[in-house]
């Protein structure tokens, strides 16, 4: 098993907010932070998809779910941690660092 550190910067935009609320930079920042929290820290995907909006909403039945699940197998100690956020009016960029031991399950090509 080998440990891996990986930071990663993401943007969250308007994939986790309807329009409608699309449109101040604190309450998308709040957002996006209880999106990462609801995914990463609760492992509850069904609140993190009650968070998203347009067209990313109909991606969670196939992609998201099924890929937490492999990622939880290869990674099962996880701790994914936000570094920074910067919110504007229409989108979020979370930068994050994420800790893990690899359990030696497949995750992308690695084993």
């Amino acid at each position: 098993m080998k440990r891996a550190l990986a930071s990663l910067a993401f943007t969250l935009a308007a994939m986790i907010a309807p329009a409608s609320q699309a449109s101040d930079s604190a309450a998308n920042e709040a957002l996006a932070r209880a999106y990462f929290e609801a995914l990463f820290e609760k492992d509850d995907p069904a609140a993190a998809k009650a968070m998203t909006g347009g067209a990313f909403a109909e991606q969670w039945r196939d992609g998201v779910p099924a890929g937490l699940k492999a990622m939880r197998a290869a990674f099962p100690d996880l701790k994914p941690r936000i570094d920074a956020v910067v919110a504007g009016p229409a989108s979020v960029a979370v930068f994050s660092t994420w800790e893990a031991t690899h359990s030696g399950a497949p995750f992308l090509g690695l084993e």
